[in-house]
């Protein structure tokens, strides 16, 4: 199951779109796709459904026979083909794709449903992982940049910041060097470990 981004790939996205970045190029730099980062766009108005009156898919009339060709594990494309020398089909492979799209969703195959169970398990895994280190490094709490309090130094520039947590430097070959006097906000980030280091 995709789509659903980490904690760190959704700041990412948030502070590339707050820079004014076009889905595409994030798309680009980051390797999510557009469709998925339009999703975390908060400028983004959902779509409102347009019901279109008596619009039926081009496959509907067929859908007994596209289902048993699915549950023959049969491809769109395969199916499309199948319409069009056996019962002279004669609309487009896209229609065909989007009605298969349609029932697969409506009715999620077994080992589609384990995949999402396994990813969760996973996800659970990791998560309880990450907590652990936490625990054994000695950090009390976890600060993100989403919770960091940019108020506390308005000079500190957040759209800089936010865009070089993206590590975009790192794949242009970039340098980061951060200077300044002590006390220009650190007070909001992960204290040190117990040992002081």
């Amino acid at each position: 199951m995709g789509n659903y981004l980490k904690m760190a790939d959704k700041q990412r996205v948030l502070a590339l779109l707050e820079l004014g970045w076009s889905y595409r190029r994030i798309e680009r730099e980051t390797g999510i796709r557009r469709e998925t980062v339009a999703r975390y766009d908060p400028r983004r108005a959902p779509k409102a459904a347009t019901p279109t009156a008596g619009s039926v898919s081009a496959g509907q009339p067929y859908r007994t026979i596209i289902e048993a060709a699915i549950a023959r594990g049969l491809t769109a494309q395969r199916i499309w083909q199948d319409l069009r020398e056996e019962y002279g089909f004669g609309y487009s492979y896209s229609s065909v794709k989007r009605f298969v799209r349609g029932l697969k969703r409506s009715h999620p195959e077994v080992a589609d449903v384990l995949e999402i169970l396994v990813e969760d398990e996973l996800a659970t895994r990791r998560d309880r992982l990450f907590a652990r280190g936490l625990k054994q490094a000695g950090i009390p709490e976890v600060k993100t940049l989403e919770t960091y309090d940019w108020s506390f130094n308005p000079q500190i520039p957040k759209a800089l910041i936010l865009d070089l947590a993206t590590t975009r430097f790192v794949r242009e070959h970039g340098g980061l060097l951060l200077l300044g006097p002590p006390g220009a906000g650190e007070k909001g980030w992960p204290s040190r470990s117990k040992s002081g280091r």
